[in-house]
């Protein structure tokens, strides 16, 4: 399944990929950005709950508050089976690259408030989302920072502690 807040993202993919998604290979899904438990719903509809494999988000939580981001990752918690992984790319805010990007970026945020639409960037740390991911119940295999072009991070993490998620869910 392929869950978006965007339709246009959706019709590109249905469009780029007719085959799969018409073999319900790939299942697009829309869900509502205001929806905290959109991830959780799109996999109740299908009986998903506890058995995923993968969450992946590549390139999107680089774009949203980092509240936002542990909403996904606490959702994660309830729909991947255990030992299931949790894969996404995150703003790294510590590296000269992405120093210079914030700062480049710095007016059409504030002028914007800071909205979604602008496509800047929520900078965080990888000591910050290893942290959260270790407190929601994950095991972090790799939390880095992409020795590429040195602006993402990456986090690769798998479920290990079930009962440690049930209980940080309880407090939602």
């Amino acid at each position: 399944m392929v869950c978006d807040v965007s339709t246009g993202f959706l019709d590109v993919l249905a469009t780029r990929l007719p085959g799969p998604v018409e073999s319900g290979a790939l299942i697009p899904k829309l869900i509502d950005s205001a929806d905290p438990h959109a991830l959780e719903s799109a996999c109740e509809e299908r009986d998903w709950v506890g058995l995923v494999d993968a969450v992946f988000a590549m390139d999107v939580f680089v774009h949203l508050d980092f509240n936002l981001v542990v909403g996904y990752m606490l959702s994660a918690t309830k729909v991947l089976k255990p030992g299931g992984k949790l894969i996404f790319t995150f703003a790294e805010g510590t590296t000269e690259g992405s120093f210079a990007k914030m700062i480049s970026e710095v007016d059409e945020t504030i002028r914007h408030d800071a909205h979604p639409s602008t496509l800047s960037f929520r900078w965080v740390t990888v000591d910050l989302v290893r942290q959260t991911a270790l407190r929601l119940g994950y095991e972090a295999e790799l939390c880095d920072i992409d020795p590429h072009h040195r602006r993402d991070g990456r986090l690769v993490a798998r479920l290990s502690d079930m009962e440690r998620a049930k209980t940080i869910r309880r407090l939602r």
